[in-house]
């Protein structure tokens, strides 16, 4: 006696062979389009967690930048402007530089009472292709105001195999010098 051929009390029949593996087909289908879905969406949050990441580490790197030559003063940049020497408001000596070796930005302190030192501002999934410092107004007492900095930069960011994750930016920004009160 075959199980298929059977009648239950009811008077019905069982699946065939063939309806149950159309219907496994089409329930692996839906399952691997569904799993592929949610494999997309898994892999977009990594992606955006990691700029997230990078771009606020680019973001404390400048905003430290900009509040130190906001109350600095003396001004000067190099000839091919990677390179931005000043005073701080401690009267320290203070350079950002841009490292096209490292491909990182820079910060090079010198205490009037102890050795320099070098620290990097950016982490290494922080790649800075470009920069550049440009300073206007830095004649104390003229009439063309305030020294300012322009400071531009130009780079990706990105983690994984080849930069898989890669988030192309451009920014510029522009300090001006705040004079305490006397």
């Amino acid at each position: 006696m075959n199980f298929f051929s059977r009648k239950n009390k009811l008077g019905e029949r069982g699946f065939t062979i063939i309806e149950v593996m159309v219907s496994l087909a089409i329930f692996t289908t839906v399952m691997t389009i569904a799993a592929g879905s949610i494999l997309s969406i898994v892999d977009a949050n990594r992606k955006s967690q990691a700029v997230k990441n990078i771009v606020d580490n680019l973001n404390f790197a400048l905003d430290d930048m900009v509040r130190n030559i906001r109350v600095g003063s003396g001004y000067s940049v190099n000839g091919t402007g990677n390179l931005l020497n000043f005073t701080s408001q401690q009267g320290v000596p203070m350079t950002y530089r841009f490292s096209s070796y490292m491909h990182s930005l820079n910060v090079i302190v010198t205490a009037a009472s102890g050795p320099s030192y070098q620290q990097q501002l950016t982490s290494n999934q922080v790649v800075i292709d470009d920069m550049h410092f440009f300073v206007l107004g830095t004649t104390p007492g003229a009439a063309d105001g305030q020294p300012q900095v322009f400071i531009s930069l130009k780079g990706h960011a990105g983690f994984g195999d080849k930069l898989k994750y890669r988030s192309d930016f451009f920014l510029q920004t522009s300090v001006t010098q705040r004079q305490l009160d006397q």
